[in-house]
């Protein structure tokens, strides 16, 4: 199903924040308030449901707790509960007969769907992503990222330990990036460019967008060997293969030169100011005059309180490097540290924006 237009999708984030804020008008604010102390209950039984795959369990029709317990391993009281609670939080249906099924939003926690959120729950409420909330305020106390503190590792080595964990957050980002790929393939016009990079692309979910959008362009997918070794299913499944040359290597070392358009699709808010400087400064040394840099980001002002924004920038302030969501005049200063002209910050249909810069 083709994205909506922007202004679609901004009416239908104005209308969900608006409905909420109405409801916060009309109901005393004590129920407001407990209303959102028990996000974590929400996230975590979202993140069991998912891990569990129980909405894959419902695909076939309604089941009662009983049915999945047996078929799960699960006990069958602890399974009744959960999905009571989910269903009084309009994710599952229960029906007076004691039996449960999917509804509009487990639908999308089945891992077999368009615009599948499985792999994204399981990250969110994964107990190394839930620990790291239990040391909120001593992030708030030094401003180090609260993950490492309680896990011992930072998020990147910890991944790389729990390869499982790791595997979901990668099934995340790219579910995410599939949803928003067409968008994004036609918000620049990549065509020009002749050969574009996709650094830190993954399997290539985007470049092939890309690619596919833009039948004469040539691409790089540039990742880990590890990330690259598991690229080519997707890659011939698009068509695009033979137009993909993939390159090992990490982006603090270097970066393959010869593009004309260089992306970056959610990788410096991942790390703090220093380190996205020495990335986009190997981006620099890899491209020549009036090549471009595409961040693809979720520009976030200091004094505009606008969901999602600041609550994404805050989970990156938790879990990552000193990595933070960026203002317009953050990337600003960071490209024009890096040998870089800002051209231009252009919002799409979706919570993101393309922040074009020129190598000057």
């Amino acid at each position: 199903m083709p994205n909506p237009p922007r202004f679609m999708v901004s009416a239908a984030l104005s209308l969900y924040r608006n409905t909420h804020a109405l409801a916060d008008r009309m109901v005393p604010a004590q129920l407001a308030v407990l209303d959102r102390l028990f996000g974590v209950v929400r996230t975590a039984t979202m993140g069991t449901a998912a891990r569990l795959r129980l909405a894959d369990h419902l695909a076939d029709g309604p089941l009662d707790a009983a049915a999945l317990a047996a078929r799960t391993g699960l006990d069958l009281d602890a399974t009744h509960r959960l999905l009571r609670t989910l269903a009084s939080l309009g994710v599952f249906t229960l029906h007076g007969d004691g039996r449960f099924s999917n509804n509009r939003l487990s639908h999308l926690l089945r891992s077999d769907v368009p615009g599948s959120l499985r792999n994204f729950a399981d990250y969110m409420g994964s107990a190394s992503n839930l620990r790291a909330y239990s040391d909120l305020d001593g992030a708030v106390r030094t401003g180090v990222n609260a993950f490492e503190t309680v896990n011992g590792h930072n998020v990147w080595d910890w991944f790389a330990a729990h390869p499982d964990e790791g595997k979901t957050f990668a099934g995340a980002m790219r579910d995410g990036t599939s949803m928003d790929a067409p968008v994004l393939a036609a918000g620049f016009p990549f065509g020009d460019a002749g050969k574009v990079c996709d650094v830190a692309g993954g399997q290539g979910t985007l470049l092939a967008e890309i690619l596919v959008q833009h039948p004469g362009l040539g691409g790089v997918l540039f990742d880990e060997a590890y990330v690259l070794a598991e690229a080519d299913p997707l890659l011939r499944a698009r068509g695009v293969l033979a137009r993909t040359e993939k390159v090992a290597g990490s982006f603090f070392e270097s970066i393959p030169g010869g593009c004309g358009a260089y992306v970056l699709k959610d990788v410096l808010h991942d790390w703090d100011d220093a380190r996205s400087m020495k990335i986009l400064a190997n981006v620099r040394r890899a491209a020549a005059p009036g090549a471009h840099v595409v961040l693809i980001e979720t520009v976030v002002e200091a004094n505009e309180a606008v969901h999602p924004g600041p609550m994404i920038d805050l989970h990156m302030l938790m879990v990552c490097l000193g990595g933070r969501q960026r203002s317009r005049a953050d990337f600003e200063r960071l490209l024009g540290a890096t040998g870089f002209r800002l051209e231009r910050v252009t919002p799409l249909a979706s919570i993101q924006s393309l922040v074009v810069g020129v190598a000057v």
